[in-house]
């Protein structure tokens, strides 16, 4: 990332929940001022970045506390960048590590263009949408850890039932007759928790359902064959818009789906492997939306056609089925991008075409 030529001071904060530490520089790296234990109060925040010569861009670390951040400091900077810890290391991994030190390095990474910006909606509706993506993903995790802790209970006596039994309202009590009365007490504790955790998840979806509604991206994914209502949901709650991307291949690094392939000196180090960085909720969501279509109509849509003729071309069936989910994310990328419905023409490439 490279700095605007217009920036007058580079603002590096480190936030947190009760105190904020500040620290400006200029685009030369002259230390101009530092705030240090700054309560973390809108009017405090506001009266210290105005010290400073303006135009101001506003380095933070990525955080619970960022997206607040970024709604309630934007008004008060001319530009905003929430930094991602990992991706920066210099600050994470430091040997000398504290809030003035970080607030120090955040504003001089940013000055010599070494970090890795995470992208803040600031539109309160995608943002309220994400969220709620998120908890309905976090709760289907509980219930698979739930039902997992259900089974242990079981083979802990060396009982294997069927899941349609021991998960069934009606069956579960039929199941339980194998266990001693202690461990039917126990697995009793384990169902109230699992029978709320069901009632959660099926709440925060039909107000995921109701939030989509705002955002016609939504029902144009779900044209595309094997992508169904929370899969749609996931890829505009989480790629919240089709501007962050120049190039598709940015959006398939985003997704978990790019390649990664280093050399030096014309030297290979190390094999070619997919990226691990970015939101593997992404890369699980294009992998569902394959698997849908390759079931969808018996695998008779552009979908599973596009990787059917990929294996006919002698790709291996991991090759095939990554190139194949590239192509579905791309192509909402570019539907999202466009606002067109899904083309099962345009899917497919010249050669591929029915």
């Amino acid at each position: 990332m490279t700095i605007d030529k217009a920036t007058g001071t580079i603002i590096g904060m480190d936030g947190h929940l009760r105190t904020c530490d500040l620290c400006g520089m200029d685009r030369g790296g002259t230390l101009i001022r530092r705030f240090r234990d700054l309560p973390t109060k809108i009017d405090a925040l506001k009266k210290a970045i105005g010290v400073f010569p303006a135009p101001v861009t506003l380095v933070i670390e990525e955080s619970a506390m960022a997206q607040w951040f970024v709604e309630q400091l934007t008004p008060l900077v001319d530009r905003i960048i929430s930094v991602d810890p990992r991706r920066n290391r210099l600050i994470a991994e430091a040997d000398t590590k504290s809030d003035p030190v970080d607030a120090y390095k955040l504003a001089n990474l940013f000055r010599i263009g070494a970090i890795v910006e995470v992208y803040h909606s600031i539109d309160p509706a995608r943002v309220a949408f994400r969220r709620a993506v998120q908890q309905y993903e976090t709760i289907v995790r509980e219930i698979v850890k739930m039902k997992n802790r259900v089974r242990k209970s079981y083979n802990q006596y060396g009982v294997d039932p069927s899941a349609t039994q021991i998960y069934h309202p009606q069956r579960r009590e039929g199941a339980m007759e194998a266990l001693p009365d202690v461990a039917q007490v126990r697995l009793r504790a384990w169902y109230r928790v699992l029978d709320e955790l069901m009632a959660a998840r099926k709440e925060i979806l039909s107000h995921v359902h109701k939030m989509s509604r705002a955002f016609e991206e939504v029902g144009r994914f779900r044209t595309i064959p094997g992508i169904g209502i929370i899969t749609a949901c996931e890829f505009s709650a989480y790629i919240q818009t089709p501007d962050r991307f120049q190039h598709k291949s940015q959006l398939c690094s985003y997704g978990r789906l790019g390649v990664v392939d280093r050399s030096s000196a014309g030297k290979q180090l190390g094999r070619r492997h997919l990226s691990r960085q970015g939101l593997g909720v992404l890369k699980s969501a294009t992998r569902r939306a394959f698997i849908g279509a390759m079931k969808r109509n018996s695998g008779k849509n552009a979908v599973a056609h596009y990787y059917l003729d990929l294996r006919k071309r002698n790709l291996n069936p991991v090759h095939a089925r990554l190139t194949t989910q590239r192509k579905i994310l791309t192509t909402v990328w570019a539907m999202w991008k466009r606002k067109e419905a899904f083309d099962p023409d345009r899917f497919l490439t010249h050669t591929q075409r029915v």
